[in-house]
């Protein structure tokens, strides 16, 4: 009787380990399940592989360790901290509230600067380069005051003013307009003249006067100037004034969570249980009257994302679809799914497979029809907080702080286990072949993003530093060899119960790398085995002794392929 393992099958926690799968064929078995893969890869058929390396991005840690988000933007690095943010590690703003962030990339309307738009509940903020300034621009608090002087206008006029921010000469955001004066300035063959009062916002570059037509109440534009506290002279024709002035360009909601823009433009907000979206293509610009109620107010939303072009929106209980095409028509219909989302960091759309969402007891794949619970048949007891061999449980009472990535089409889902806050342990799925494996970096990370320049996947720890993980030109995690294990099946079946038997290992060593083999009876220890040497398949004895289950546990650090292991 012989048994045979290949690492050509699934890691499985939740199923009884004599009860995972295997070929039998007479007296022999052979199987590809583990009950254990940790910190190895399994994209090589038949081989496992130490997963790649990590390494610190910066070579000194960022003061502020309270990391709520990261953001790559044209090569650059934006790190939400405590109070401050950070540009590739250097403070460029202080005094912020400490919050969880996020934040969406876009550009100002006319503009084709990369710009972030982030905001934490409190604060919203817009950040190009190293310049952070405020998200919108708020309107004059003082109406315009106004007079009369020289020749050329007869009637009762008004006036309102703008603050505006200008690239070069292109208009790119215009503010909500001031009070218009508290009664209208008489005329008999004069002009007409207007105080403004100077912007404090150093964003804002001009001001723009708009006027009434003769004895009317609308306001059309009417000139520009610098940003300075002055009185100012309006003398055009009623004919000669231009467009009407926009009265909806409201700074944004200070809402927890943005996300846009969708593939038509718009950007939105959720707040409580209400979802506000910008103008179309203008995301500094969010009329008040812009927003849908979106299920119960007692259940605010947790989390949104687009999938098929198309935006979902979820409260820790259900999904919503985000139907219509604008202002007048966005409606939410609600998704019968079998649970919601608890966080944002806890929610990712993949292509061509749909909303993965961490619920309080799973991982569940909304795939635009139907929802299942794909973590239930091999994770099951990970999510009850058990700890199955050496992979540990959730942190139950933090589960709301996990994240979901997706990076070189594999799903990467971070937990915090034992008693750790933030996650100290990844469950990796590839999303093609749906195998998944368990990572270890021996390090709590806060959050993770992707450098989509580099094609990078990167991490903060609770330091200060950020961390490249699958950095494919190290072996280590930070100069340290990567400690892996992987255990097979519990074999009953076809197993012959007397020893002593032999066994062989078909492992590839790298440089400095080392192994040991563990023969496995009743779940107990029975005998372990030294590895050296590379691709040895020598016999090696198993010592006397009796069990009526049998696995192999194999252990070590550095870099390995594991190809087989053979009991005879």
């Amino acid at each position: 009787m012989v048994i045979k393992f290949k690492p050509t099958g699934d890691l499985d926690i939740n199923t009884d380990p004599s009860a995972l799968p295997g070929l039998v064929e007479g007296k022999n078995e052979v199987s590809g399940a583990m009950r254990r893969c940790t910190n190895l890869v399994l994209t090589s058929l038949g081989v496992a592989k130490t997963r790649d390396g990590s390494s610190k991005v910066n070579t000194s840690a960022v003061a502020q360790t309270d990391a709520h988000l990261l953001v790559e933007m044209a090569d650059d690095r934006y790190l939400f901290a405590g109070t401050v943010l950070y540009k590739d590690e250097v403070s460029i703003a202080t005094g912020l509230t400490s919050a969880t962030w996020r934040g969406i990339q876009y550009n100002a309307w006319n503009d084709t600067t990369d710009t972030i738009f982030a905001l934490n509940g409190t604060d919203t903020k817009r950040i190009d380069g190293s310049n952070v300034n405020e998200w919108g621009i708020a309107g004059p608090s003082s109406a315009a005051t106004l007079g009369a002087t020289g020749t050329g206008l007869t009637g009762d006029y008004n006036a309102r003013y703008t603050y505006v921010r200008k690239v070069s000469a292109t208009l790119v955001h215009e503010s909500n307009p001031s009070d218009a004066a508290s009664s209208a300035q008489t005329l008999s063959n004069q002009n007409l003249t207007v105080g403004v009062t100077a912007s404090s916002d150093t964003q804002v570059t001009n001001i723009r006067i708009y006027r009434t037509l003769t004895d009317g109440g609308s306001y059309y534009f009417d000139q520009e100037v610098a940003n300075t506290t002055a009185t100012v002279t309006s003398s055009n024709a009623d004919s000669a004034l231009g467009t009407g002035i926009e009265t909806n360009n409201h700074r944004p909601p200070a809402g927890s969570i943005v996300i846009g823009p969708s593939f038509d433009g718009f950007s939105f907000i959720l707040t409580s249980n209400l979802l506000y979206f910008s103008k179309k293509n203008r995301p500094e610009s969010w009329p008040s009257t812009y927003f849908i109620e979106v299920g119960p107010r007692q259940y605010p939303l947790k989390g949104a994302a687009f999938f098929n072009n198309v935006l979902f929106v979820m409260n820790q209980n259900e999904m919503f679809i985000i139907q219509g095409s604008g202002a007048d028509s966005f409606f939410p219909f609600p998704i019968k799914t079998l649970t919601g989302a608890l966080s944002q960091e806890a929610v990712a759309a993949a292509k061509g497979r749909g909303i993965y969402r961490v619920g309080n007891d799973g991982l569940y794949l909304f795939n635009g029809s139907v929802d299942e619970k794909v973590s239930e048949t091999r994770f099951d007891p990970l999510f009850r907080g058990e700890t199955v061999g050496n992979i540990t449980g959730l942190n139950t009472s933090n589960v709301d702080n996990c994240f979901l990535i997706i990076f070189n089409n594999s799903l990467y889902f971070g937990y915090p286990s034992g008693s750790a806050t933030y996650p100290d342990n990844v469950l990796v799925t590839n999303l093609s072949t749906n195998r998944a494996v368990h990572y270890d970096y021996s390090q709590t990370f806060r959050i993770i993003t992707v450098d989509r320049t580099n094609k990078r996947l990167l991490a903060v720890d609770n330091s200060g530093f950020i961390w490249q993980l699958e950095d494919q030109s190290v072996t280590t995690d930070n100069s340290t060899a990567i400690s892996w294990q992987i255990e097979t099946k519990s074999f009953t079946d076809q197993l012959a119960k007397y020893f002593p038997r032999q066994v062989k290992y078909d492992v590839n060593l790298g440089t400095s790398a080392s192994a040991t083999g563990t023969i496995l009876l009743d779940d107990s220890s029975h005998q372990t085995h030294t590895i050296s040497t590379s691709r040895n398949t020598t016999k090696r004895l198993i010592a006397t002794g009796n069990g009526d289950r049998l696995a192999v546990r194999m252990a070590g650090s550095g870099v390995v392929d594991i190809r087989e292991i053979e009991v005879i």
